[in-house]
C-alpha cells in the first residue's frame, strides 16, 4: 500500500475528521494539473497499474472524474470515502443478492487472503481473481469486468426462467 493509500485508509478508520483536509489537499494537487504525480504516488505498483497510470486515456478519465466529482465542492467526495471505508460486513452477510468479488491478485490495498476470507463469509459469493493485476484492471481491461458482470446477469436470468 502506498503512503497516500495508507493515509486515506487509516484516516477513514481511525481519524475520519481528517478526511475533509485530505480531500481538499487532493483536489488542489489535481487541479494544479499534477495528475501524473498523484497517480505515481497513489499507484506505485504493481507494474500493470504503473503502466496504466501512464496512459493518456486513463489520465483523462481520472481528470474528468475528479473535475466532475469536485464541481459541487468536496463534500460528496468526502462522503464517498467515508462510506467506502465503512464496515459493510453486516449488510453483505445478510444480503441474499448474488455477489461476485472481482480482485487483482497483486492489489496492494487488499491482499488476496483477506478478500478470500470476505468471500467465504458472504452467502453465495463468488470470487474471481485476475492474476497479475492490481487495482486498476477495470480501467485498462474493462472487458474482464464487464464480462464477469454480464455472466452474473445471465446466471440470474437463467435462474428466473427455471
Amino acid at each position: 500500500m502506498s503512503g497516500w493509500q495508507k493515509l486515506f485508509a487509516y484516516s477513514i478508520v481511525y481519524f475520519p475528521s481528517a478526511i475533509p483536509i485530505l480531500v481538499r489537499g487532493m483536489r488542489q494537487f489535481l487541479f494544479r494539473q499534477e495528475t501524473a504525480k498523484f497517480l505515481a504516488g497513489f499507484y506505485p505498483g504493481p507494474d500493470a497499474d504503473v503502466e496504466a497510470t501512464k496512459r493518456s486515456d486513463l489520465k483523462t478519465i481520472i481528470e474528468e472524474g475528479v473535475n466532475n466529482t469536485f464541481l459541487q465542492g468536496t463534500k460528496a467526495h468526502e462522503s464517498d470515502l467515508l462510506i467506502t471505508g465503512s464496515d459493510w460486513s453486516s449488510y453483505l452477510l445478510s444480503s441474499g443478492t448474488p455477489t461476485i468479488l472481482l480482485h487483482g491478485s497483486k492489489d496492494p490495498m487488499a491482499p488476496l487472503d483477506q478478500i478470500e476470507d470476505i468471500a467465504t463469509e458472504i452467502p453465495g459469493c463468488r470470487l474471481k481473481v485476475f492474476e497479475n493485476e492490481g487495482q486498476l484492471f477495470g480501467h485498462y481491461k474493462p472487458e474482464l469486468v464487464f464480462g464477469e458482470i454480464a455472466g452474473l446477469f445471465d446466471e440470474g436470468k437463467q435462474a428466473q426462467q427455471t
